[in-house]
């Protein structure tokens, strides 16, 4: 993958070589968080201490200007968290240590803030910047639209990258134009495409992971305190550095879908592995005892899915006023008695079809109807049309039409594709032919000599080609409203 250039104003974005310099933020997160449990807490006595805490707060230092360079808001407040996280756990830990530790966090702040000056930084975080910064309200946005998907289908999901297609067909403003391939959240992301199930058992890894370096650090800040060995606190500040570089990893994944790029999977599968050997050191030393694994994992699976119901229920929450639902494989809009079916074809509603439904699903003619569109595959399913009163099909759709589903029904043809199949055609109650002025894949001739063969009434859209959408589709709604 090619490094792109990325600019703040007139400050340029280092990348570091990653694709972007958000992926290069967060590699030099998950590596500054392993120097901050040892900047803020480790023991200057003697001499050579002095000198290694001296070389661990400069490289510490050197990281957080390396990061701040990247302008990636996301990492730097992942590693402003895990710092706060970490004084706390030190401050609270030892009342012997604890003006040394708020000295030198206090200290870590001010130099963090005269680099965010001096970089330029602090223009990116500035309250009158975020105001008026367009992704962070779109960033809200669509997450609101994630989780009102996520409720759509809990158990299931939309299907792996689906969950920007379905965003922008079904829950997007339709003035609105931007482009989205996820959710910019990895956990609403995941939940959207792939199911509840699937995010709570991703979440009872690394929850069960940080309640078992908790109850390991805890053990071994017990025997550090009471003169334990050299090694008991080497591994002390092994785990909490492991700690935290998991849980800058899980806040990271939650400002973007940042699990994606295999180089972060790196920092956290070496978290990973330090806690789980410093765990098994433990267990073995204390003659056996792996309940500790059983308590971590079953409290990890109690909160991931204690967490999976609070997204489900705002997920409920956040969609609780639209008119859309998800039922049989099909999305259903509005609640009407009218029902009209939609088989879509991207190359004649638009790249996003679900938008140019909602587009004639708004007007006024079809005020008290119900659409009904398989998504997200084009295909028949019979029995989901089987009341409707309305068939409206689509380019290449109109092969998957069959005598039964179309028995009674009003089809409405837009821009076909293909040879008609009369033997099909002639089951149903009406046939209307609507085709866009330009013949852009000369399919019209086949379509219009049925239409003079067997009288079908045809519209001819002027100004349009193939793809209806270009116009908003508004001189589609009065040739689909009842006669």
């Amino acid at each position: 993958m090619m490094e792109g250039v990325y600019y703040f104003g007139d400050y340029l974005r280092w990348n570091l070589g990653q694709p972007n310099p958000n992926v290069a933020g967060a590699l030099v997160a998950l590596l500054l968080a392993w120097l901050i449990p040892w900047q803020l807490g480790l023991r200057a006595g003697t001499w050579r201490k002095k000198v290694i805490h001296a070389g661990v707060s400069l490289a510490a230092f050197a990281l957080w200007f390396v990061l701040l360079k990247t302008y990636s808001r996301r990492a730097f407040v992942a590693v402003f968290l895990s710092q706060g996280v970490c004084f706390l756990a030190l401050f609270l830990s030892g009342r012997q240590t604890r003006l040394i530790v708020l000295r030198r966090f206090l200290v870590s702040l001010l130099i963090v803030a005269a680099l965010c000056v001096a970089t330029g930084f602090f223009a990116r975080i500035a309250p009158a910047h975020l105001q008026n910064d367009g992704s962070v309200s779109a960033r809200l946005t669509l997450w609101q639209g994630a989780l009102a998907l996520t409720a759509d289908r809990p158990l299931s999901g939309w299907g792996a990258g689906r969950s920007g297609q379905a965003y922008m067909d079904w829950y997007q403003s339709l003035d609105d134009t931007r482009r989205y391939a996820g959710t910019v959240n990895s956990y609403l992301h995941m939940a959207s495409e792939r199911g509840l199930p699937v995010l709570a058992m991703a979440l009872a890894a690394g929850f069960s992971f940080l309640f078992l370096g908790h109850h390991t650090v805890r053990t071994l800040a017990a025997r550090k305190q009471s003169g334990g060995k050299p090694a008991d606190t080497l591994c002390f500040y092994l785990v909490g550095a492991a700690m935290n570089s998991l849980g800058v990893f899980l806040v990271l994944n939650f400002f973007s879908t940042l699990w994606v790029f295999p180089v972060l999977w790196y920092g956290a599968g070496v978290a990973l592995l330090v806690i789980a050997l410093a765990a098994l050191r433990l267990a073995f030393v204390g003659r056996g005892d792996f309940n500790l694994f059983k308590k971590a994992f079953l409290r990890g699976t109690t909160l991931s899915v204690f967490a999976c119901l609070l997204v489900f229920a705002a997920g409920v929450f956040t969609g609780r006023g639209s008119a859309l639902r998800y039922k049989d494989d099909c999305v259903v809009l509005g609640r009407g008695d009218q029902k009209i079916g939609v088989l879509c074809d991207k190359g004649v509603l638009g790249a996003l079809p679900g938008k140019s439904v909602r587009a004639l699903a708004r007007e006024k003619t079809f005020a008290h109807s119900q659409w009904i569109v398989p998504y997200p595959l084009v295909q028949m399913p019979e029995h989901h049309f089987e009341n409707c009163q309305k068939l409206i099909v689509a380019g290449v759709a109109v092969r998957a039409l069959t005598q039964e589903s179309v028995r009674g029904k009003t089809l409405y043809l837009l821009n076909p594709i293909g040879r008609p199949d009369l033997s099909v055609f002639k089951h149903a109650e009406k046939v209307i032919l609507i085709l866009g002025a330009i013949d852009e894949l000369r399919q019209h001739p086949y379509w219009l000599n049925a239409a003079a063969t067997n009288h079908w009434p045809v519209h001819t859209l002027p100004n349009y080609g193939q793809d209806l959408s270009c116009g908003d589709l508004e001189d589609i709604p009065s040739l689909l409203a009842d006669e």
